[in-house]
């Protein structure tokens, strides 16, 4: 079956006397030569217009009234598509859900220590309709649990101070089962060895780092009516997940060809991980993107300093924690290959195996700079 669809395009202009319609549709020419001069235009428009109206087996017309302006008409066919179902995948609701919040109101403590990962983290929030409160480490948390009460506290692993497995004991030990928040562990590549730990510490579900949207929202929706997940519900969850590694299998020493090969096959930059921060922004806020690399900035030089005065003393534990964060940090703004050399580093140091850390570090430091331009880069793009 053919159908044939009419448009109308109307205008508020001078209008066209009766008699000289028949000049609208011949080639360079217009109702009246003062017309060029008082408005402009050559009158190849709708000639232009009407043939193509025409290839499409349609036509063109006016109707119009001096003073009060025209209204142009054209048709075109075309063949009707099939009347049948068309499958489509399901959007994904979660995802697109800024008004979360609203079916599942939550009151939600951020617990994490590095600038970068809130920023994000709280954007994050901020599009499924939620404010979190935001405290930097483990005992900024349990004040802050002391001084009102949460649904929801998604818990960083590792921090100063007082790290998650630590705060996450103290409010089992503090809070009754039925008063307790529900933890959400956010941890960057967690290994299998982790499991164990987030289950005795009494976390109740997981998320990895970099953080997405969509995982985000799922773990949200898990919260009210849910029991804290089984050991083998965690190690199912974590066993599938490819960001998961087993420690023992990420390094051994010295350095291979075949895992120097495997470190250069990540990107400097992940573009899918910039894209995803593109998507955090809004028209009228400020520029997301921005202040997380200029945050990057200004922050990984630190702790690549810290690592290398740590190499120095052959202070296994700072490697460890300061890789941990360096590691965090890079892989939120996406710089994969960096986050990377960062685990292996943080590896060596839990094993307390420090024979190599100075290769690493020499590695660290040239992959740092090809970050830093890259990151730059982006920058000036988005300037410009």
């Amino acid at each position: 079956m053919v159908y044939e669809i009419q448009f109308a395009v109307k205008d508020t202009g001078i209008g066209i006397p009766p008699e000289r319609m028949d000049r609208l549709f011949k080639p360079f020419s217009q109702v009246d030569a003062s017309t060029t001069r008082c408005y402009g235009g050559t009158g190849l428009g709708l000639v232009i217009s009407q043939r193509l109206s025409h290839m499409m087996g349609g036509q063109m017309w006016v109707e119009s009234q001096v003073g009060f302006g025209s209204t142009f008409y054209f048709t075109l066919t075309a063949p009707s598509v099939s009347d049948s179902m068309i499958d489509l995948p399901p959007a994904n609701a979660i995802l697109f859900d800024a008004q979360l919040a609203q079916r599942l109101p939550l009151r939600i403590l951020l617990v994490e220590d590095i600038v970068v990962n809130q920023k994000v983290a709280v954007k994050m929030l901020e599009q499924l309709g939620y404010r979190a409160d935001v405290a930097n480490d483990g005992e900024e948390a349990l004040n802050a649990l002391q001084r009102q009460t949460y649904d929801v506290v998604l818990m960083d692993v590792q921090m100063p101070r007082m790290d998650g497995f630590e705060a996450s004991r103290r409010i089992c030990q503090s809070w009754a089962d039925t008063a307790r928040p529900w933890i959400i562990a956010m941890t960057a590549h967690a290994r299998l060895e982790d499991r164990e730990m987030c289950l005795k510490a009494g976390m109740n579900d997981y998320v990895s780092k970099p953080i997405r949207l969509e995982a985000l929202a799922k773990a949200l929706t898990q919260v009210k009516g849910q029991q804290q997940l089984s050991e083998l519900e965690l190690e199912t969850q974590l066993s599938t997940n490819p960001n998961v590694v087993n420690s023992e299998a990420l390094i051994s020493e010295p350095l291979s060809t075949t895992q120097e090969q495997t470190i250069s096959a990540f990107p400097t930059l992940d573009l899918e991980v910039l894209d995803g921060l593109r998507s955090l922004m809004m028209d009228d806020e400020d520029d997301l993107l921005t202040q997380v690399i200029e945050s990057y900035l200004e922050d990984a030089p630190k702790r690549l300093q810290a690592i290398h005065q740590a190499i120095g003393q052959n202070d296994a534990n700072t490697i460890r924690k300061s890789a941990h964060a360096l590691r965090s940090l890079s892989a939120t703004v996406g710089a994969a290959a960096f986050a990377h050399q960062c685990e292996i580093l943080e590896t060596l140091a839990q094993q307390e195996k420090l024979q190599n850390t100075g290769v690493i570090y020499i590695q660290l430091e040239k992959e740092s700079t090809r970050v830093a331009i890259a990151l730059q880069n982006e920058l000036e793009k988005i300037s410009s």
